[in-house]
């Protein structure tokens, strides 16, 4: 409706106005209609539309030069709308305050993302202008090879690297030459695999896995990845915790690697973020303005995910405290690992299991049922895996065991809810029923403690027997948590036609390009918003609309971004920035195709 008046706006100018300016005017109005309503970067194609529309108009309108001047003035109206999306708003507080805090934030998600999606390279040369803008260097040797084979793949993300930036920016303060020493001497160290790569082709040693995994995955772009040695993390957890004082020696000699031992012991968190004040890492400050009544919310992922932001994660997660297996080096090693919180150093890539899982656990899904047919609950099984358990009272502090002593309602604690006391008006209340109906969560299995605790953890949560993975598919929601490092089941989860709920430290290779709130929900370390986000979601009509729109968005998202041919395109790009800051002459070394086409 609001367009057709628009249409008689534009005929009232004057009795003598064509009759085609009507249907004009309806497209102008169109255009101004669907630009208010959209994240900026999405309103560029409406206000577009709309100024086409006056420039018909104008040509229509005849030699008037009163009634053309009318018309030409209302481009003014589509620019701004894009231009005042751009300005910050001067009002301070909640943009939305009026809505249930889950409401916000999947809003503001969903244009977060599709401006990312928008604002993705479309040819080398932007991209090579894009890299250079970001990252303030010229992109290495082979990155206009990387960007065809990407295209050529249907990737959906092309300037979405930043993370690889972050993990490789420390090691270009390290001299080459002791970097490329520290990989010799770490190959001779404790559980570390080998790889080399010599004219295209790869060799890995006995490591079955970088054999068939790793090098097989690449060979169709080994040969255009410059030759490097590098070393691989076998393990699940990470690695490396670089100190600040090799980052700014200069020195050209290698020091011994040497490895720490720090499993199955306590006090590693001090270890872990020995760095955190020395090294400045960054501290994530932006919050999406939405009013959360004070529960945690996660507005921004990768605040929620910093260590050294969150002091208290030490009594909530079992791997910054003790872990079960952990092997770390203070020496600059650039190793490839599979997770790692964020104050480790280690460099990401795609975990294998994501791929093994697959093929020998494959989502079944003529065993799924439609969201309709679906129980609203909360659904996890598997064992206590998250650190190693000592003591008959410390377990309660792990992640998996506060989240299921939360699910089945174990702790007589108080939970926050909140209730719309009239429409548009939201607010707190607090109660000491957790709405255990909307959880079917259990443990299966009780491993990695001492006699004793093991035994204190069976007479308190009483496991069952294991379940067939197929049972998950019948709740509408999946819970995914870390257990000793990252979850392997994540993507398979995704693949369902479920929500996802996932709760994590560990940042993996596709952060970037996965949205909470989009593609699953995020749940914070303490779970204190669990209780809300699960009533708002499995009790309601919004919410259930916003959890069937995040699983069929995150089943989607996977089938196009998560790919094995994704995690190439990301495998590519990663070895091109490795195998530049091995070299002595780095500095030099850039892209020397990245200029001279426009495709």
């Amino acid at each position: 409706m609001k367009a057709v008046k628009w249409a008689f706006t534009l005929s009232l100018i004057n009795h003598k106005t064509p009759w085609e300016i009507a249907p004009v005017g309806a497209i102008f109005g169109f255009g101004i209609c669907e630009a208010q309503s959209l994240h900026w970067a999405e309103s560029i194609g409406p206000a577009i539309v709309a100024i086409t529309a006056v420039v018909q108009s104008y040509n229509l309108l005849g030699k008037s030069v009163a009634r053309r001047f009318i018309v030409l003035s209302m481009t003014i109206m589509p620019l701004s709308l894009v231009v005042f999306k751009l300005w910050p708003s001067p009002v301070q507080g909640p943009r939305h305050p009026n809505v249930h805090p889950i409401v916000a934030l999947s809003e503001k998600a969903s244009a977060d993302f599709s401006a990312m999606l928008w604002r993705q390279s479309a040819n080398i040369t932007v991209a090579t202008d894009e890299y250079k803008r970001r990252y303030g260097r010229s992109p290495p040797p082979g990155f206009d090879r990387w960007f065809d084979f990407a295209r050529s793949q249907n990737s959906p993300i092309i300037d979405e690297f930043d993370m690889i930036h972050s993990m490789m920016e420390p090691f270009w303060k390290v001299n080459p030459e002791r970097l490329r020493a520290n990989v010799d001497t770490a190959t001779s160290g404790d559980n570390v695999l080998s790889l080399k790569l010599r004219d295209g082709h790869f060799s890995a040693g006995s490591s079955h896995w970088l054999t068939t995994d790793f090098a097989g995955l690449l060979s169709s772009v080994a040969h255009d990845i410059p030759d490097f040695d590098a070393v691989f993390n076998p393990y699940d957890e990470p690695r490396v915790l670089m100190s600040s004082s090799e980052m700014d020696s200069n020195a050209d000699e290698s020091e011994k690697v040497e490895w720490y031992d720090g499993g199955r012991k306590s006090g590693n968190f001090e270890k872990m973020t020995a760095e955190c004040d020395g090294r400045k890492m960054f501290q994530h400050t932006c919050r999406a303005d939405v009013e959360d009544f004070g529960m945690p919310f996660v507005h921004d992922i990768s605040a929620a995910k910093d260590v050294c932001q969150h002091p208290e994660y030490r009594d909530q997660h079992g791997f910054l405290e003790q872990p079960d297996t952990l092997r770390v080096t203070t020496n600059a090693v650039p190793m490839f690992t599979q997770s790692k919180p964020s104050t480790f150093d280690d460099l990401l890539l795609p975990a294998p299991i994501y791929r093994r899982f697959y093929r020998e656990h494959m989502y079944d899904e003529s065993q799924d049922v439609p969201w309709e047919e679906k129980h609203p609950t909360l659904y996890w099984a598997g064992s206590t895996t998250g650190s190693r358990q000592n003591d008959v009272t410390d377990w309660k502090k792990a992640h998996r065991q506060r989240f299921v002593a939360k699910a089945q309602h174990l702790q007589n604690s108080t939970q926050t809810f909140l209730t719309e006391a009239e429409p548009g008006v939201w607010k707190a209340f607090n109660s000491t029923d957790v709405l255990s109906k909307l959880y079917d969560a259990r443990f299966t299995a009780v491993i990695q403690c001492d006699s004793a605790a093991c035994n204190s953890e069976k007479d308190y949560f009483h496991p069952s027997d294991r379940v067939q993975p197929s049972e998950s598919l019948r709740s509408r929601f999946l819970f995914d948590l870390d257990g000793n490092a990252y979850s392997g089941r994540f993507y398979v989860l995704l693949r369902s036609h479920s929500a996802v709920l996932k709760q994590t430290i560990f940042q993996e290779w596709h952060d970037e390009r996965l949205f909470p709130w989009v593609h699953y929900v995020p749940v914070s370390m303490s779970m204190d918003e669990l209780p809300e986000t699960m009533r708002f979601l499995a009790l309601t009509d919004r919410g259930d609309a916003i959890a069937q729109r995040v699983a069929e968005q995150g089943r989607e998202w996977r089938m196009k971004a998560l790919r094995e041919e994704d995690q190439i395109v990301y495998m590519y790009r990663l070895l091109l920035e490795y195998s530049r800051v091995l070299r002595d002459d780095r500095d030099d070394l850039m892209c020397t195709g990245c200029e001279e086409r426009w495709m």
